[in-house]
C-alpha cells in the first residue's frame, strides 16, 4: 500500500479513537519514540511499529519513507502533546468554574435556611438543656434536616459535602435525643422530670442534660467550621 492511501477518513477515525486526551503523555512518548526509532534505524522498534500499522491501518512503513515518517511522527507527537495539554487544562478550568458556581449558589441557600441569627443556631450556642426551651427553637433545625438531607442539596466539592453531612448527622442525633428526653410543658420543652412520677434517677437526668449540652456545643462548632471552611473554598 502506498503512503497516500493512508490519508483516508476511516484511518483518521481510527487514529482519533486511539489518541485520546487522557492518555496523551503515554501516546506522545510512543509516537515520538517510534519516530526517533525510525530515524535511528533501530530494527526491533521499526518492526513493532510497522506490525501495528499493518494490523490496524494496512500500512507498511518499512520502505523509502522511513526517515520522512520518522520526522513526521516526532513533530506530530510533540504538537499533539501541546494541543492535548491545552485541552486538558482548559477542561479542568471549566469544570472547576462550574463546581464553584454551583456550590456558591447552594451555600447562599444554606445561609438563608440556617443563618446564625435563627432560633435553632441560638439554641445551640446559648442554651443549657437543664432549663426549659420553647418548641419554636427546634423548628429551624428540623426544617434544615428534612430539606438538606437529600441529593438535590449536595455540594460538588467533596470536602464541603463531607462537612455538611457531618453537620446534618449530628443535628439528627440531637433531634432524636430531644424527642426521647425532652417533654412538653405547654409551649415549652423540658428535660427535667418529676422524680415522684419517674423511675429515672437524678444522676441519670444530669447525664442526659450533659450529653445534650455537649452535643449542642459540638454541632455549633461544626456549623461555624462549615461556614468558615466553605467560604475559603468557594471565595478563594
Amino acid at each position: 500500500m502506498i503512503l497516500n492511501n493512508f490519508f483516508t477518513v476511516d484511518n483518521f477515525l481510527k487514529i482519533a479513537k486511539f489518541f485520546k486526551p487522557e492518555f496523551y503523555n503515554k501516546i506522545t512518548w510512543l509516537v515520538v519514540g517510534s519516530g526517533l526509532a525510525l530515524l535511528a534505524g533501530k530494527p526491533l522498534l521499526e518492526v513493532l511499529l510497522s506490525a501495528y500499522l499493518e494490523k490496524y491501518f494496512a500500512l507498511s512503513i518499512s520502505n523509502q519513507y522511513d526517515s520522512l515518517i520518522g520526522v513526521g511522527l516526532v513533530v506530530f507527537g510533540l504538537v499533539y502533546n501541546l494541543f492535548a495539554t491545552y485541552l486538558s487544562r482548559n477542561n479542568k478550568s471549566e469544570n472547576v468554574s462550574q463546581i464553584l458556581k454551583h456550590d456558591k449558589k447552594l451555600f447562599q441557600e444554606f445561609l438563608q435556611d440556617l443563618p446564625s441569627s435563627s432560633n435553632g443556631i441560638i439554641l445551640l450556642k446559648e442554651h443549657d438543656f437543664g432549663a426549659p426551651f420553647h418548641k419554636v427553637h427546634l423548628e429551624p433545625l428540623n426544617s434544615f434536616y428534612f430539606k438538606w438531607n437529600n441529593a438535590e442539596y449536595e455540594f460538588l466539592d467533596t470536602d464541603i459535602e463531607v462537612n455538611k453531612k457531618t453537620l446534618i448527622k449530628d443535628i439528627a442525633k440531637l433531634i432524636n435525643s430531644l424527642a426521647t428526653n425532652a417533654f412538653p410543658n405547654g409551649e415549652m420543652l423540658t428535660t427535667r422530670i418529676d422524680k415522684e412520677n419517674s423511675n429515672i434517677s437524678y444522676e441519670a437526668i444530669k447525664s442526659i442534660i450533659k450529653s445534650l449540652n455537649e452535643l449542642s456545643n459540638k454541632i455549633y462548632s461544626e456549623y461555624e467550621n462549615f461556614i468558615k471552611t466553605t467560604k475559603v473554598k468557594i471565595y478563594q
